[in-house]
């Protein structure tokens, strides 16, 4: 692929478990295919991902259960998100090891990824608005990505 060209993968609801495989596959073949990817997707049933280092015990399980909400861990860091379906749309990015946007800070550039995001989709007509600038009633912190966690 040519010097900054992306690929972008567009997906549909999928499963907890699976969207994590499949983000996972995507970082693996990164350094053997040699191609940046953007993918964006929902989750469906809604899902809870835990950060890697984040411990379970944090989550009311049963409450998940009785929800419909199905646990996972993300294979990256960062704390607790819920993807309530249908009101959610994830994506995952994956660079190789050069990009510029690894010699960001990383809430600067998750901010700039999720702003491109946005705009792409608001040039598309499709309104948008990047997670995090909106508190629910009852949640703390802002994105998952800028807690520690």
């Amino acid at each position: 692929m040519a010097s900054g060209m992306v690929r972008v993968i567009i997906d549909g609801p999928r499963h907890p478990q699976l969207n994590m495989a499949i983000d996972e596959a995507i970082f693996n073949l990164r350094g053997s295919l040699g191609v940046d990817t953007i993918r964006i997707y929902m989750w469906y049933p809604p899902g809870l991902s835990l950060g890697r280092r984040q411990s379970a015990s944090e989550v009311d399980l049963e409450l998940a259960e009785k929800l419909g909400i199905v646990l996972v861990r993300r294979p990256t860091g960062g704390a607790a998100l819920l993807h309530p379906w249908p009101w959610e749309v994830t994506y995952s990015v994956v660079l190789g090891g050069s990009h510029r946007f690894l010699e960001m800070d990383v809430s600067l550039s998750a901010s700039a990824i999720a702003s491109g995001i946005a705009s792409a989709l608001e040039k598309l007509d499709i309104p948008s608005m990047v997670g995090g600038s909106v508190k629910p009633a009852g949640v703390e912190g802002g994105l998952c990505y800028v807690r520690p966690g």
